[in-house]
């Protein structure tokens, strides 16, 4: 019985930070987490990833199935015409049109989800911007295209 009653306080104790965390915010939570103004929607959504160089470890890891892949990025078009780019744990970045540098750096690295919703190939892009890192991402191609028609716009 006594091990019940702790499996019982434990969900709650979890729920009841969950809630105080994320819950209580309502539908704020995603647009702070992407660091979106007040009234400011998300009007497209993707994600790719942090593309990472393969090594040997790797090949071993795909024998038996396992496969390493880079922090995720979520880019984000809003409703004000911003482009917002967040890393995994980093805060978001709003780079302003125009400033925005994306080199190709590989081919068919991956196939990720495009702006259709189906898969397709990913290619890895180093994309920098001022005042920020450079980063090396793999997207799909058709996310790679919007952002790059965005910042010649």
């Amino acid at each position: 019985m006594s091990q019940i009653l702790f499996g019982v306080v434990f969900v709650a104790a979890f729920a009841g930070y969950w809630w105080y965390s994320h819950g209580r915010k309502g539908n704020r939570a995603v647009h702070d987490h992407l660091g979106l103004a007040a009234g400011e929607e998300i009007q497209t959504y993707f994600t790719g990833h942090h593309h990472l160089a393969r090594g040997a470890s790797d090949v071993g890891a795909a024998l038996v199935g396992m496969q390493r892949v880079g922090k995720t990025v979520t880019c984000v078009f809003s409703t004000s015409g911003a482009l917002v780019i967040r890393t995994q744990g980093d805060a978001p970045l709003r780079p302003d049109k125009g400033t925005l540098v994306m080199n190709k750096v590989a081919d068919s690295v991956d196939r990720l989800s495009g702006t259709g919703g189906k898969a397709e190939p990913a290619d890895a892009f180093e994309i920098s911007m001022p005042n920020a890192p450079t980063i090396t991402v793999a997207l799909a191609r058709s996310c790679a295209e919007l952002i790059q028609r965005w910042n010649a716009a």
